[in-house]
């Protein structure tokens, strides 16, 4: 169960997004103060399509005290990249 007064990022995926294979070594391997938590969405009805209002994956969420903090989305047919990763940790 996640703790929700930790400072963490959470990486948003699907296993049939090519965009997660790609990026999932990037998000795993980022040194933050932040925790790691890779979330499958993998099925279509998912509550948290809804709850975290995920149009595109993979996505990411910046989460401290239950607050949004930063949020990124990945652009169809382009996914996230290191940049993205690095710039919204610059960001916090």
């Amino acid at each position: 169960m996640l703790d929700f007064g930790e400072k963490m990022h959470v990486m948003l995926a699907a296993d049939w997004c090519p965009f997660r294979r790609s990026f999932e070594p990037i998000f795993n391997g980022t040194e933050s103060p932040y925790v790691h938590y890779a979330v499958k969405v993998n099925e279509d009805v998912s509550p948290l399509w809804d709850r975290f209002y995920i149009k595109v994956v993979p996505a990411l969420a910046f989460l401290q005290d239950s607050k949004m903090m930063a949020r990124r989305d990945s652009r169809l047919g382009i996914g996230l990249g290191k940049r993205v990763m690095d710039s919204i940790l610059e960001e916090l």
